[in-house]
């Protein structure tokens, strides 16, 4: 019997140049190890077919990941409680997102979906502050609720670099992570997210001098 177990895993874009932060594709070819209580032997950039066989040269037991899947499935000679490679929904092993991120692709011929949506609703200048304007014009959008979450962390960032600057200097530099807005918060029904942040941000009466986006995600 082959001693060890062989692991293989499909290879994604982490690596590639170029790639944004958000954007991880899993690309069809395999990496893996021969385990023998130490990395006996390597490999990478092979088919599935040709990382079975690599790993079934090698070892009984041999386990294959697939893309970001939980499931470890079973490939080699051993019997195993793990179910058998391959599974029956096995799809195209091409350039692909990971499942929880295909909804990124969807277009308009697509059915619609529910999305969470928010607006950021941004006052003209620092310090302008308007809650029951934003209160008047979540209600009359619909909005399913609206904080200035965002716009108080701003705010305490700004307090702070001024607590920090030196006697007597009156600009001072600063920096937040936080976005000096309201957050309008709506459920839209649509295709895509560029629909569904479209139809919220159509809702939203935006006072002249204000300024507004959107992003969605699946609800």
């Amino acid at each position: 019997m082959g001693k060890g177990s062989v692991h293989i895993a499909e290879e994604d874009n982490w690596d590639e140049p170029g790639r944004a932060a958000d954007e991880v594709f899993y690309v069809g070819t395999f990496y893996g190890h021969h385990d023998v209580g130490r990395a006996a032997a390597e490999f990478e950039g092979l088919s599935i077919d040709e990382a079975i066989a690599w790993g079934r040269a090698r070892a009984d037991r041999v386990y294959v990941r697939l893309g970001d899947d939980d499931v470890i499935y079973a490939a080699g000679a051993e019997a195993s409680d793990l179910p058998r490679w391959p599974p029956p929904d096995l799809p195209e092993l091409v350039r692909r997102r990971p499942a929880a991120e295909r909804w990124k692709d969807r277009t308009d011929a697509d059915g619609p979906i529910a999305w969470s949506v928010e607006v950021m609703l941004e006052p003209p200048d620092l310090g302008v502050t308007d809650p029951d304007r934003v209160e008047a014009i979540a209600r009359a959008a619909g909005a399913d609720g609206w904080d200035d979450e965002e716009l108080q962390g701003f705010e305490r960032d700004v307090a702070a670099a001024v607590r920090r600057a030196p006697p007597g200097v009156e600009e001072v530099g600063w920096f937040s992570t936080h976005r000096r807005a309201y957050r309008l918060r709506f459920t839209e029904s649509a295709p895509t997210r560029e629909r569904a942040a479209a139809q919220a941000l159509g809702r939203c009466a935006v006072p002249d001098g204000w300024s507004a986006d959107a992003s969605a995600a699946p609800a």
